[in-house]
């Protein structure tokens, strides 16, 4: 999982809107909620969820900004953990446990998934 690292967020929340649209893999739109998050701050994201539920193609259509990944951290000491570790970011001083081959992002959320109930299904890159 990358880092956006796009200005245009209202142009990326559109494209990654419309390829999952365009293409939805092995998921249901109809029983799924499409999730959108970037690392910047996003004023009008409310404005675009409403306009993507509007469509109604997905069962429900989120945005997550900064603001919203700073409210989770600070709430869940433990999944701010895990963010810093997915994407590299440990705060100064902090002891990183590595866990023997877990070593991918894509590892550490299949391991995530097994110890939660919560269902995480994004794509990423293939290199």
């Amino acid at each position: 999982m990358g880092v956006g690292h796009h200005r245009d967020i209202k142009g990326k929340a559109d494209d990654d809107y419309a390829k999952r649209k365009k293409n939805p893999g092995p998921l249901d739109p109809a029983k799924t909620t499409f999730v959108f998050v970037t690392p910047r701050r996003w004023g009008k994201k409310k404005e675009w969820e409403e306009g993507r539920r509007s469509e109604g193609f997905w069962v429900d259509v989120r945005a997550y900004d900064a603001d919203n990944i700073e409210q989770w951290t600070e709430l869940a000491s433990a999944v701010g953990a895990w963010l810093a570790a997915l994407i590299g970011k440990y705060p100064a001083g902090a002891e990183v446990l590595l866990i023997a081959g877990v070593n991918s992002p894509r590892q550490r959320t299949r391991r995530f998934q097994k110890t939660s109930s919560w269902q995480v299904a994004w794509m990423l890159p293939r290199k």
